[in-house]
């Protein structure tokens, strides 16, 4: 049997679901990392740039391969 198929009928589209899953998970994930970005306490930033030079220092020993960093 053959139905007629509404043409922009996002109701029928099982796609359309997908995206607006999609979409709403994205948002979630956006929102999570926001408030993971915001949790980080200004110390570690600090310490992180105060490592800096340590951190150069180790590139140079080892000549650009890996570090403990």
């Amino acid at each position: 049997t053959v139905l007629e198929w509404p043409p922009r009928s996002p109701d029928l589209n099982p796609i359309e679901n997908l995206w607006h899953i999609l979409k709403v998970r994205r948002q979630i994930h956006v929102q999570l990392g926001f408030a993971v970005w915001q949790e980080i306490d200004s110390s570690l930033c600090d310490s992180l740039l105060l490592s800096i030079h340590n951190r150069l220092e180790e590139c140079v020993r080892v000549k650009g391969h890996w570090t403990r960093y």
